[in-house]
């Protein structure tokens, strides 16, 4: 499969307005009475893995009530400076893109509720392994998984919807930039 990317992509992606997702761990998603194309979940798993965004201080406004809100999100105002790090940009790289149906409508992208970022439902183990906050190896004598980790990848985790929001109204790839994929992934610059 292969898809050449062009400034329509790019907008398409800019019209939305993250929802979040929230089953299990939540996960930020596109939001309800999403018209779905067929290759929006392809699109948005090209731009998370190959798009560029300048990390800094994004003005951010929270969406309608009724597509919902992570915890970091609901306690925010209705418009809010929002600090889009590195560690946002690795995260929204690694989650797991997928079709789901979080507000009994139509199948529409969003993360993995459940395993946001890979194979774990401890999830935050995968987000302090894609940060390098932990070895990959456990070591013999202690966990570095700290509860103060654990927390603050949980954390992190909420702020996930703005940064998705910020990202997409942001993000750039290269009109005429091909890439080529499989129906479940794996999308890489051609």
């Amino acid at each position: 499969m292969e898809i050449r990317w062009n400034t329509d992509h790019t907008e398409r992606l800019r019209r939305v307005v993250v929802g979040w997702d929230g089953t299990e761990a939540g996960a930020p998603c596109f939001p309800p009475g999403w018209e779905p194309e067929p290759d929006d979940l392809h699109l948005l798993r090209i731009a998370a893995a190959h798009g560029g965004c300048a990390t800094g201080t994004y003005r951010y406004r929270r969406p309608p009530a009724d597509i919902g809100y992570s915890p970091f999100v609901a306690q925010l105002t209705d418009a809010a400076d929002f600090d889009f790090t590195d560690r946002h940009r690795a995260l929204l790289a690694r989650m797991s893109w997928e079709l789901s149906d979080p507000y009994d409508d139509e199948d529409i992208p969003g993360a993995d509720p459940k395993r946001p970022y890979g194979d774990f439902t401890f999830y935050q183990i995968e987000m302090a392994l894609t940060l390098g906050l932990i070895p990959a190896q456990k070591p013999p004598d202690h966990d570095p998984m700290t509860p103060e980790i654990a927390q603050a990848m949980t954390d992190l985790h909420f702020q996930m919807q703005p940064a998705l929001q910020i990202f997409l109204r942001h993000f750039d790839i290269d009109d005429g930039r091909v890439f080529r994929g499989e129906e479940w992934g794996g999308w890489v610059s051609a």
